[in-house]
């Protein structure tokens, strides 16, 4: 197999994907992001994404390719702020011919590691559900508690 039309496909999949964010940035009105931010309750975490793209523009979107889970919203925001498209263009297939080599060396380079790691992850599954179910059970008990009526007898102040 050819490795440039394989790491052409790729690419090109990362791009199309991230400029269809884009363009939804750019489509989104300004009342439907704050909806829809309500709704999912992340706000606060998109202000500061915001204001790291507002500083830093186009080294934001570059270095956001890198930073899983910050990715999306960066080229969402990149969007909503109106970034020119040929800028956009530029940097984003900058990033990717960067990105997709970067890690098809590193999966090839450690290809067997991470098939080891995985199944060390798979096998601690359970304590992670575990672990994650006490945590909201925890969560949860606070809410109820704290939520709860306070009841005073006659006589009794409260504190």
């Amino acid at each position: 197999m050819q490795l440039a039309p394989i790491l052409s496909v790729a690419g090109a999949g990362v791009f199309l994907g991230d400029f269809v964010a884009f363009k939804l940035g750019r489509r989104w009105s300004g009342t439907r992001l704050p909806r829809a931010l309500d709704l999912l309750g992340s706000r606060r975490w998109l202000s500061l994404v915001d204001a790291v793209v507002e500083r830093y523009g186009l080294q934001a979107l570059f270095g956001a390719r890198f930073l899983p889970g910050v990715r999306l919203p960066v080229h969402i925001l990149v969007g909503l702020q109106g970034m020119p498209v040929s800028a956009y263009t530029r940097v984003s297939l900058l990033s990717v011919i960067v990105y997709v080599p970067l890690m098809f060396g590193l999966a090839y380079a450690f290809g067997e590691e991470i098939e080891a790691a995985l199944e060390s992850l798979q096998s601690l599954q359970e304590v992670a559900w575990g672990l994650f179910l006490v945590g909201v059970g925890l969560w949860w008990g606070i809410r109820v508690w704290q939520s709860r009526p306070s009841v005073v007898g006659p006589g009794r102040s409260v504190p």
